[in-house]
């Protein structure tokens, strides 16, 4: 058969179809649709702040820090070669000469998406560096594909979506009906922090200590997307034919949160190859035990549910715990409770929770003697994930005359609760596809599609078969 001509000659059939099924590609996957999906990126992380609660280890020596201890230092607030907390001492030589010196943690770099903390020891008279270590810190949001592979802590659907429905009691006056409509989605949000040690010059070792490190959740996205763009979507398709007399964005708010690993630390050994990087398994258990004595993070690399402050210091009370969540009944149930008062008024949009370095840095581990001495130092790497669950509200308004009440028979009673899972585009269309061939109406004009396609391939193949197709009938016929 010759394809070539084939599709030469086929070019707008072949057009049209491949439009269709573009566009049945693009209705599953959502984007044809002018309904808000209320997502992950409705909410920023980013560091807020830094707190010194103890000491400080720089190459070996350890201090207590003594001024601006347990203060914020709030990013924004301060500047490159801010100091966080510090102490300062005299050091002495064997002939009483004093040596000013300084040591403390200090601001690097203070972009909220990728601060850099450094523990060092200066000069306190010239400000000369003398050694230190640096922490990295950035913020980035994973992908749908890892969110799934990581899945969820609580045991959810890790991309799952959940939405309620809620009825208010109606009212009358004259012959006027209205009553208040809610709807709350559930929404998950993650976000991946990593923490870097770096030397601040050569080879220099240290660690943090007890250095509380303040982040901040905030919704961004999502205000714009349920004011005027929702109100406008459904006032043009009010449900029930009912006008809508009034909307309110009730806001985002986080109802839990946990921390926890997010993939294997790592580490970078300073052994004459600057660039090499070892995976835990790498180490033998005695560097590995060693190492690990630096990686002392709260929440730990175990994961918890950690409390959501509506500002740094200020403990926050929750509203819904972790065995509530798990359940959608119990969290639907827990929610229609606060209506009319929806949402409960402790509620904050913005929160924030610490990640403390209880005890983190560099290892230096060394031996041997003059000739025979060595020594090799160890910068790790930690990758945590920010998990938090979203309760995103709205209220409505709609209002019916009497007569449009009768004729409709509406029952004012809490909706059932819809689950949606985040899929990718290719399994929506998959689904999409699926659903489309098991419709009836698709299966009958599928059978006639199949039935002219066999007519049309016999016939360019075999164009003879036809003529003696007939002139068996007509000889049985006879």
């Amino acid at each position: 058969m010759d394809v070539e001509g084939f599709v030469e000659k086929n070019k707008k059939l072949i057009a049209v179809l491949a439009v269709a099924i573009l566009l049945l590609y693009l209705w599953n996957g959502g984007l044809l649709r002018f309904g808000i999906v209320p997502g992950p990126e409705g909410v920023d992380c980013s560091m807020y702040s830094a707190v010194a609660n103890g000491g400080i280890r720089v190459e070996g020596v350890t201090k207590a820090l003594a001024t601006n201890v347990g203060t914020q230092s709030v990013i924004g607030r301060v500047y490159p070669n801010s100091w966080i907390a510090y102490v300062d001492y005299s050091d002495y030589d064997v002939w009483g000469a004093e040596y000013k010196r300084r040591m403390g943690y200090q601001w690097v770099r203070t972009d909220p998406k990728t601060p850099v903390i450094q523990a060092v020891l200066v000069d306190r008279t010239t400000g000369q560096v003398f050694s230190g270590v640096n922490v990295q810190v950035r913020v980035s949001k994973p992908t749908m594909q890892d969110v799934n592979t990581h899945g969820d802590p609580l045991g959810r659907n890790p991309t799952q979506i959940d939405w309620y429905s809620y009825e208010g009691q109606k009212t009358q006056s004259g012959d006027t009906i209205t009553w208040k409509h809610y709807e709350v989605y559930v929404v998950p949000v993650d976000f991946v922090i990593e923490l870097s040690v770096r030397p601040v010059q050569d080879l220099n070792v240290g660690d943090f200590q007890n250095l509380d490190l303040w982040f901040v959740i905030d919704t961004v996205v999502w205000l714009n997307a349920f004011t005027s763009d929702q109100y406008a979507l459904l006032k043009e398709n009010p449900p029930e034919n009912a006008t809508i007399s009034a909307y309110n964005y009730r806001g985002g708010f986080p109802i839990w949160a946990w921390v926890g690993a997010w993939q294997p630390w790592q580490v970078s050994g300073r052994d004459g190859n600057p660039d090499k990087w070892y995976d835990p398994s790498d180490l033998t258990p005695e560097e590995k035990s060693e190492l690990e004595q630096h990686l002392q993070l709260m929440p730990s690399y175990g994961g918890s549910e950690v409390t959501l402050y509506t500002e740094p210091g200020y403990i926050y009370t929750r509203t819904f715990a972790a065995d509530i969540i798990k359940n959608p009944d119990m969290l639907k149930q827990m929610i229609a409770q606060q209506i009319p008062g929806l949402p409960d008024p402790r509620f904050a949009q913005t929160v924030y929770f610490p990640i403390t370095l209880i005890n983190y840095g560099a290892l230096k581990r060394e031996g041997g003697w003059w000739v025979t001495y060595w020594h090799k130092e160890y910068y790790p790497t930690s990758y945590l994930r920010v998990r938090a669950l979203y309760a995103i509200y709205g209220e409505w308004v709609y209002a019916w005359t009497q007569s449009e009440a009768e004729k409709q028979g509406y029952q004012w009673e809490n909706r059932s609760s819809t689950i949606t899972g985040e899929q990718s585009w290719w399994d929506k269309f998959l689904g999409g596809l699926g659903s489309w061939f098991t419709n009836p109406l698709t299966q009958f004009w599928l059978i006639f599609v199949v039935i002219a396609a066999v007519i049309i391939v016999v016939t360019v193949l075999n164009p003879g078969i036809w003529s003696i197709l007939l002139s068996r009938r007509k000889g049985g016929e006879e």
